[in-house]
């Protein structure tokens, strides 16, 4: 039966049923509520229907499973899409050094460093994913993103705008910086911050 709804489950997130996925998914949830894939999977599904409840969920399972490349992913991801950028970015970095040859991981730090206006990390990422040369499913978008490791923001595939949302007093995230590391991002956010305010004058 959880096999079944697994499969269900997975073929619903790849046609966009993202609602008739989290159904399987909470219904696996209720048998074994410590079903690191099943929480995983339903809080992709809430990324992709920009539910703020994707935050919730993919910080559990980060707590879960903190030294696994792909739930850091899914959390600093989450963060990322509901606007809390630099706080995902660090996440996400955490998420590449635990999983360095995930071709996805990588591609969603870049996207969320160019989100973020971090465009030099972004092209150093991304210089060292096409210095790679192994075959990867998204090599061409990956190409075509950045032509001679030249980011090009523009050429980023779509992902929802939304809001900053200031800082996340988390404790998953507090515990995944460093003192330095968390300075720096609070400098970064006063600037972003700043930058908005003038522009807005």
């Amino acid at each position: 039966d959880i096999g079944l709804r697994f499969y269900l489950a997975d073929l619903y997130g790849r046609t966009g049923r993202h609602k008739d996925a989290i159904a399987h998914y909470d219904h696996i949830l209720r048998l074994d509520a410590k079903d690191f894939r099943a929480l995983n999977n339903m809080a992709w599904s809430l990324i992709h229907m920009n539910d703020p409840k994707s935050v919730e969920v993919a910080e559990k399972v980060f707590q879960m499973r903190p030294n696994d490349g792909v739930t850091a992913d899914t959390f600093g991801w989450a963060l990322v899409s509901q606007g809390k950028l630099y706080e995902g970015v660090q996440i996400m970095f955490k998420a590449v050094s635990l999983a360095p040859e995930n071709t996805e991981v990588r591609m969603h730090l870049i996207q969320a460093l160019v989100k973020a206006g971090d465009t030099a990390r972004a092209r150093a990422e991304l210089k060292t994913l096409l210095s790679s040369r192994k075959p990867f499913p998204q090599a061409e978008e990956a190409r075509s993103m950045a032509p001679e490791t030249s980011v090009d923001s523009h050429r980023l595939p779509s992902s929802p705008r939304v809001p900053w949302m200031g800082t996340s007093s988390s404790a998953a995230i507090r515990a995944c910086l460093s003192d330095r590391e968390a300075s720096a991002t609070a400098r970064r956010g006063q600037r972003a911050r700043a930058a908005r305010r003038s522009a807005a004058r």
